[in-house]
């Protein structure tokens, strides 16, 4: 639709390209860059510490740090690596598809040198495994939560793949990132970190299986991806969605609706995944319980037509919603809402344009 010069395309397509010449000039970014080692002393081991995680005001040192749910430390930006590795995918990802839609080389340069330095280069690379991620400080170095911190890298293997054509991201690149991932995945499944989150009750458990069943069909393991998959509806959707549609872990939260969307945005990417390896969750329902039902549950807060019953501290966006609608199948009739939320994306709404617009008319 590009091509044949659809108006409609042209204002998220700017959106996109000036999202990628801003990000032109971004990183590199490395591990190696942070002040302080990690409590294993090399540099390379990401680290972070947990976003709700204060300073106890009644200590004299602050520690051990106390928990407030729904209120980020700004430390975390600043301590460790989280700041370094949400900036280089936020970079990597818009590079590769103004790349996929433009063919500008600079934009496949760049993004291969910062996938390069964090990836692949012996003296800047990430190690394959979140041992250290969010830790708290005076109570432990790394927590399973952590592994929250790459729920993004989903979406980076998803653009990584459009370099592919590009002269600049070469077979030994790619190669190498696909080793990279490999090394991964066998962490969040083999290391004591990946089987606790894997077992977590809530939106940790779901983007876990989201990362795990990507990383999977990434490194060509469609079998991985498959069971995994096949084992959601018990484990996932009748354990985190009532009959009604609620989300009984997520509206718990202090941001209630924030979370309620979150999760059901990684339901809504396993249903998507499934169709890769022939696994249908659109189709499942027990008892009431279906990803469509968790979604009609939020429907008229996310239209403006409901008040949200359950806590929420931050302003209740709509717009959250939209990951879960733009996944969800053309025929659950969802597609003017979704494409209402569409409007001011640039990368969703070029990747998503047909059975949108039409019928938003």
């Amino acid at each position: 639709r590009l091509r044949a010069g659809d108006k409609s395309l042209e204002a998220p397509l700017a959106r996109l390209l000036k999202d990628a010449d801003e990000k032109l000039s971004a990183g590199p970014f490395s591990v190696t860059a942070k002040k302080s080692p990690p409590p294993s002393g090399n540099l390379h081991d990401y680290c972070s510490v947990g976003p709700y995680w204060w300073p106890d005001p009644s200590k004299p040192d602050g520690l051990p740090y106390i928990r407030k749910d729904g209120h980020k430390n700004p430390e975390r930006g600043k301590i460790g690596d989280s700041g370094r590795f949400a900036a280089m995918q936020k970079a990597v990802i818009p590079l590769c598809y103004a790349w996929f839609f433009r063919g500008r080389e600079d934009y496949a340069e760049h993004a291969t040198k910062l996938l390069r330095t964090w990836f692949l280069d012996p003296a800047k690379r990430m190690n394959p495994h979140l041992t250290y991620a969010q830790g708290v400080p005076g109570q432990c170095d790394g927590r399973c939560y952590g592994i929250v911190d790459s729920a993004r890298l989903p979406e980076l293997v998803d653009a990584v793949g459009l370099l592919i054509g590009s002269t600049r991201w070469s077979s030994d690149d790619h190669a190498g990132l696909v080793h990279w991932f490999n090394e991964f995945l066998e962490w969040l499944q083999t290391s004591k970190n990946g089987r606790e989150e894997e077992n977590t009750k809530n939106n940790h458990a779901t983007q876990y299986d989201v990362q795990v069943v990507s990383y999977a069909l990434f490194v060509d393991k469609p079998e991985i991806a498959r069971q995994v998959l096949q084992r959601v509806p018990k484990r996932r959707i009748d354990s985190q969605i009532r009959p009604d549609g609620s989300q009984p872990q997520e509206i718990s939260r202090e941001n209630s609706w924030d979370y309620s969307c979150y999760n059901l945005k990684h339901l809504a990417q396993l249903a998507h995944l499934g169709q890769h390896v022939d696994v249908n969750l659109w189709a499942y329902e027990k008892d009431g319980r279906s990803i469509k039902q968790a979604i009609n549950y939020l429907l008229p807060y996310a239209s403006g037509e409901g008040t949200w019953p359950h806590k929420q501290l931050a302003a209740l966006e709509g717009f959250r919603l939209r990951d879960a609608l733009v996944a969800a199948p053309v025929e659950f009739g969802w597609s003017p809402l979704a494409f209402k939320f569409l409007q001011k994306s640039a990368v969703e709404r070029l990747l998503y344009p047909k059975g949108y617009g039409e019928q938003a008319d």
